[in-house]
């Protein structure tokens, strides 16, 4: 039998086409004999691959007949391996030759065009290495996973082109040809079927946003298509905490404009009715349990909004109780009531035995460079204790919180036995440094810089470093290093802070030097409530008066004041908790002790603030009233300014710093006996009492969203008062020229009574990429005639 072979030589291009065809199209003399006989199989042209792999790849048989469609399947065989550039099988006398040419080997890998996304954040993504054998289907894959980060960061045209150039030595030079497109934004949000809630409200609660005007710098009004499921979850998530219970997004419809380069993003929602709790109770099946003591530890209060929260801490408590009475298995498992005529929501927590299912171990993957022990310490439970559900979710938002990391996955699986579990930890790092920079410009001071340089996970120990310079009028550096679980405890927190201050000029007539080191512990009292007590030691000298005040000169000659001091300080925060997202509560207090040691004299200084927080007209306006005061009591000789309270902007807006309060003043009497004497006022000295009342609404200024504007509208009203040192008389004689008027005399007097101050005025608020900034233009309503008034001022936003 005579065979006739038509041999295919197959390349990158044509190898498809030739797998799908015959390798061999054999032609019998006689038309019963379409196979091949041979004796032998040679492979030529491999140099990394053995020829004995190379026929075990392609299932021939050593030798003997072959058909065509044996033939072929071997063809196919040696193609789905992937091992060659070039390959073919064809007879030569009584032998088999199989000829390849190998893939060459990856020199190196470049990535070209790339400008947006950086060459290190891209090589990340590519599997093909050098000194590897280039791949053809894995270069394809690395460069559809470079489009991907492209098409992420919103630029859907992006296009990814692998190519190779050749070198001696069958290598290669990988390259990536990148063209990045322009960015897709979103254009507009907009929502369908909200009827209480507005559409601009809503916009600030999605992560999307609208393109503004700087569109350029920041991200989040690019269009990402994952975004819109993490949108939707926070709609819900907003509209269940405000008692809308039956929510719903219908629909998200993402529309291309005409001009194919933004997006309008549309979502469909269903708002239905706000709910409020109704009757909460209890029930067991169990014994030992008392259903009312359980009852009681609940604080949902019949009538309020329905917030799925306040329903989950009480899931907490009751457990803790239980886990105190030695039940660890004890689940509250809540079941709602619904009463949609009424639209109450009755509470019954089912108190149910568990499963007695134990953790065997917590494993934890992804940390370079966080130390397993600042992930460990987010768990209540440890290796052995009562497995719990809930304390793994509530575990993982504490990670989530610690902000080292930009994904957070917490999932349990069976582990060696029925009732153990392994809690497996995995973690995506991201950087926690930052540097920040700020202004404030006031017409007393100038404008006020301020840099911060900070590390909140220093060294991958969870703790937090920083070092801050302000310039201006007043220049200080201070450095701050906080263990936020001290002795590995979470519940205590240590902090160190010290810091070196001059005041030259500015709204002062006098220049002062103060180095500072306070060393505090914090303690977490309950979930809104810390307690902070602390020692200082703190260094003050004035270097210059530039002022006739004879209360700031006898200050001067006390010379410089060292002092020790003890304080404590109670912070309340309702917010901490946020049951209620429309309402907070704020409470600070605390008292210092100082002693001087040179001049043996002490001060106790008690300060108090307390705040609250509210929204109305469906949360577009929001409310804001604080009230605090501070009393300064000295022993041992009078207070000294350093010690006093002074008049600055977080106490009242319209007046400058150091504007108010008690100033001495010469009063001249000229020779004229009718003439009314003159007063001269020096430099406000601080008082040892003050008090203040802020009141501010916020609300939206009815202009695109996407200039970043609101407006506000604030009342303050307080004083500054009060000098123990009254020992001002008799100040004494000066000469004049013959060009002034002739004084024979004049007495120094005190004003440190307390005299009403108040201002209202207008707030812009501006959200920029330097961060939320105020410009406050206020007028002052009543001031005293040596008052320093200000009717403008720029500062970075502070939240109540």
């Amino acid at each position: 039998m005579q065979v006739r072979c038509i041999f295919l030589r197959v390349g990158n291009f044509f190898r498809s086409l030739a797998i799908c065809g015959l390798l061999c199209i054999l032609l019998p003399v006689a038309a019963a004999g379409q196979s091949y006989s041979y004796s032998d199989i040679i492979v030529e042209g491999n140099t990394r691959i053995d020829a004995d792999s190379v026929i075990r790849i392609s299932e021939l048989p050593g030798s003997g007949t072959v058909s065509a469609a044996g033939l072929n399947a071997a063809f196919r065989r040696i193609s789905d391996a992937q091992l060659f550039e070039e390959f073919a099988i064809a007879p030569r006398g009584r032998q088999l030759v199989i000829s390849v040419v190998e893939f060459p080997t990856i020199n190196e890998i470049s990535i070209e065009g790339n400008e947006r996304i950086k060459d290190e954040a891209l090589v990340g993504l590519v599997r093909s290495q050098p000194r590897h054998v280039y791949n053809p289907a894995l270069a394809e894959a690395d460069a559809t996973a470079i489009a991907e980060a492209y098409r992420v960061g919103g630029r859907f045209a992006a296009t990814v082109t692998p190519k190779i150039i050749r070198r001696s030595g069958n290598r290669v030079d990988l390259v990536f040809e990148v063209f990045e497109g322009k960015v897709i934004e979103t254009e507009r949000i907009s929502f369908v079927g909200n009827d209480v809630f507005s559409e601009g409200r809503l916009r600030r609660v999605v992560a999307s946003k609208q393109a503004g005007i700087f569109r350029t710098f920041v991200r989040s009004d690019t269009y990402i298509a994952e975004r819109i499921e993490a949108d939707k979850a926070l709609l819900e998530e907003f509209y269940t905490d405000r008692g809308y219970i039956d929510f719903e997004v219908l629909s998200v419809t993402s529309e291309l404009t005409t001009e194919r380069d933004a997006f309008f993003l549309v979502f469909k929602i269903r708002e239905g009715q706000m709910y409020r709790f109704g009757d909460v109770t209890a029930a067991t099946e169990a014994a030992g349990i008392d259903v009312e003591e359980f009852a009681s530890h609940t604080r949902i209060v019949a009538g309020d909004v329905y917030t799925p929260k306040l329903v989950q801490e009480t899931v907490r408590r009751m457990e803790f109780l239980a886990a105190g009475y030695d039940m660890p298995f004890i689940r509250a498992r809540p079941e709602p009531i619904r009463d949609d005529l009424a639209r109450i929501v009755d509470i019954r927590f089912d108190l149910v035995r568990d499963s007695k299912i134990f953790v065997e171990r917590i494993e934890i993957e992804g940390n370079t460079t966080t130390l397993d022990r600042v992930i460990r310490r987010q768990f209540d439970i440890v290796e052995g204790d009562p497995f719990n559900p809930r304390e793994i979710e509530e575990a993982e938002a504490r990670i989530n919180r610690l902000g080292f990391f930009s994904s957070v996955d917490v999932t349990t699986e069976r582990g060696s036995t029925g009732n153990h579990v392994v809690v497996r930890v995995s973690v995506e790092e991201k950087p926690t440094g930052s540097l920040s920079f700020g202004a404030t410009y006031a017409k007393a001071d100038g404008v006020a810089a301020t840099v911060n340089l900070s590390e909140s996970n220093l060294l991958g120990r969870g703790q937090f470093l920083s070092f801050g310079i302000e310039t201006g009028s007043s220049k200080s550096y201070s450095l701050t290093f906080v263990e936020p679980y001290f002795l590995d405890r979470r519940d205590v927190e240590f902090q160190l802070r010290t810091s070196y201050s001059s005041v030259d000029g500015g709204a002062t007539s006098y220049s002062t030097k103060q180095w500072r080191i306070d060393p505090s512990l914090r303690f977490f009292i309950n979930e809104n409530t810390r307690l902070r007590v602390g020692v200082g030691l703190s260094t003050y000298k004035i270097d210059e008066v530039r002022s006739r005040s004879f209360i700031l000169e006898e200050d001067f000659n006390r010379g410089r004041g060292d002092t020790i001091s003890a304080n404590y300080l109670v912070d309340f925060d309702s917010r901490r908790t946020a049951f209620n997202p429309r309402h907070g509560i704020i409470f600070r207090g605390g008292q210092d002790f100082a002693y001087g040691t040179k001049d043996k004299t002490s001060a106790i200084t008690t300060t108090g603030l307390l705040g609250g927080q509210t929204t109305i007209l469906n949360e577009e306006v929001t409310l804001t009233g604080e009230l605090e005061g501070g009393i300064l009591t000295a022993s041992g000789g009078p207070s000294r300014i350093r010690d006093r309270f002074h008049m600055h902007g977080g106490i009242m807006r319209g007046f400058a710093a150091n504007g108010i309060g008690p100033r001495d003043f010469t009063l001249a009497r000229a020779r004229d006996k009718e003439a009314p004497p003159t007063r001269t006022y020096h430099t406000a000295l601080g008082g040892n009492y003050f008090a203040a009342m802020r009141l501010e609404s916020r609300f939206p200024l009815g202009v695109s969203e996407e200039l970043g504007l609101a407006g506000g509208l604030f009342l303050d009203a307080g004083s500054i008062w009060g000098l123990d040192d009254k020992r001002c008389a008799n100040y004494g004689r000066y000469a004049v020229g013959p060009d002034q008027d002739s004084v024979i005399g004049e007495n120094c007097l005190i004003d440190d009574r307390m005299h009403l101050r108040s201002a209202a005025g207008f707030s812009l608020f501006w959200t920029t990429l330097l961060g939320p900034l105020r410009f406050n233009f206020a007028k002052d309503l009543r001031s005293q005639p040596y008052d320093e008034r200000q009717s403008f001022n720029l500062e970075l936003e502070s939240s109540f």
